[in-house]
């Protein structure tokens, strides 16, 4: 998979908080679950990213945090193409993620076959202010609990789009 302007980190067994900085965004993790099932094709990796994307027709302005599931590259070990995972591992996501404040934030939990996570006390996502930058936080599961629940997760994601950074939109003519 090419990530053009995406830092990534995979998510090692026996760890338990990762972060990453890539142009300004600051991602962080924390997490309590079982990484041990998972094959040695597979692997969580925390993506990140602060950048303008390319498109043929019209280029827009993101920012995005995210806990993803991917089947690894064989050769280097990096996420070469974005899963599915049904396999219950976590019992408390927190991802944290540090934005300009005039981004849009979306956060979204998914889980096996990318079916959403409604919120209904399964998470949770909370913004404030902090200087020139808006802290996000998206908080999967609970660290509180008495018996642990583990989940299946596939995506823990704060997506935001940096509208103001869009280039003004010039209609083209159809081929």
């Amino acid at each position: 998979m090419i990530n053009t302007n995406v830092m990534m980190k995979a998510l090692e067994i026996g760890q338990e908080e990762i972060e990453l900085e890539h142009n300004g965004v600051k991602c962080h993790l924390k997490f309590d679950g079982n990484l041990n099932p998972l094959t040695k094709d597979a692997q969580y990796f925390l993506i990140g990213s602060n950048r303008s994307r390319a498109n043929p027709s019209y280029e827009w302005g993101e920012e995005f945090c995210a806990l993803v599931y991917c089947i690894k590259n064989i050769d280097d070990g990096t996420c070469e193409k974005y899963s599915t995972n049904q396999l219950p591992l976590f019992y408390h996501v927190n991802l944290t993620a540090e934005f300009d404040l005039k981004t849009v934030v979306y956060p979204s939990v998914l889980e096996y076959q990318n079916r959403l996570i409604p919120m209904d006390n399964a998470w949770t996502f909370s913004s404030k202010i902090q200087g020139t930058k808006k802290i996000h936080e998206l908080v999967f599961g609970n660290f509180d609990s008495v018996g642990k629940l583990y989940r299946p997760l596939s995506t823990l994601s704060i997506y935001g789009r940096a509208y103001e950074r869009d280039p003004i939109y010039q209609q083209k003519p159809a081929d």
